[in-house]
């Protein structure tokens, strides 16, 4: 597992100039903005058969920010279908990340 790192900031705060600064360095990837359902930010998503993934995938990618990562649903519907139910947030976060960052030798990843 990589590091992760979570970069929680208030409007017009500095967040994409320190994004910047941190994504200059080898090891670290930062991500472009979105909002993943965790269940504070954004309506928590309950995977805990086949029939849930479809509604889980529309929730998901219902945020624009999320699908400028251009991480592929299809990809993302195989994730779900070959994980152990429930799906869990940290197990969704993790994997979201490792596809996101896929092509590259990120050892630390920032989710903004």
């Amino acid at each position: 597992m990589k590091q992760l790192i979570f970069l929680i900031y208030p409007s017009r705060s500095g967040s994409t100039l320190l994004s910047k600064l941190l994504s200059e360095f080898e090891q670290v990837g930062v991500t472009v903005e979105a909002i993943l359902p965790d269940g504070l930010c954004k309506k928590k998503i309950n995977i805990n058969s086949l029939k849930d993934i479809e509604p889980a995938l529309d929730l998901i990618y219902s945020d624009e920010k999320f699908r400028n990562w251009k991480i592929s649903r299809t990809e993302l519907r195989s994730f779900f279908e070959n994980s152990p139910y429930p799906v869990m947030f940290n197990n969704l976060l993790t994997t979201v990340l490792q596809m996101y960052f896929k092509d590259t030798q990120k050892n630390i990843y920032v989710y903004k």
